[in-house]
C-alpha cells in the first residue's frame, strides 16, 4: 500500500488540497489502518506460565547509569523535538 496507493493519492492531494491538509488526510488514513491492525491482532502463542514476572518502574530506575542515560536522552532530544517544530511554523 504505501509504495503505490499512497504517493499518488499524496501528489493528487496535494494538487487539489494543499500540502498541509493533503499529509493531514493522509495521516487520518494511516490512523484508521493502525487502528484496523491493532483491532485485528491477535498472539500467535499462549503467556509462558513460566516467564519470570515484569520488573516494576521503581526497580528499572533503581539502575543508576540507566536513569543517567534516560534522562540524557530527554534532554538532547526534547528541544531538538522543539527546535524542528518552531522551524517547520
Amino acid at each position: 500500500m504505501s509504495g503505490i496507493i499512497l504517493p499518488i493519492m499524496l501528489n493528487n492531494l496535494i494538487a487539489s488540497h494543499g500540502f498541509t491538509r493533503a499529509v493531514q488526510y493522509t495521516s487520518c488514513l494511516l490512523l484508521g489502518c493502525l487502528i484496523g491492525c491493532n483491532v485485528l491482532l491477535r498472539t500467535r502463542l499462549p503467556p509462558n506460565p513460566n516467564a519470570p514476572p515484569k520488573p516494576s518502574p521503581k526497580q528499572i530506575f533503581s539502575d543508576l547509569s540507566y536513569t543517567l542515560l534516560t534522562l540524557g536522552l530527554f534532554a538532547v532530544v526534547s528541544p531538538n523535538a522543539r527546535a524542528a517544530k518552531s522551524a517547520a511554523d
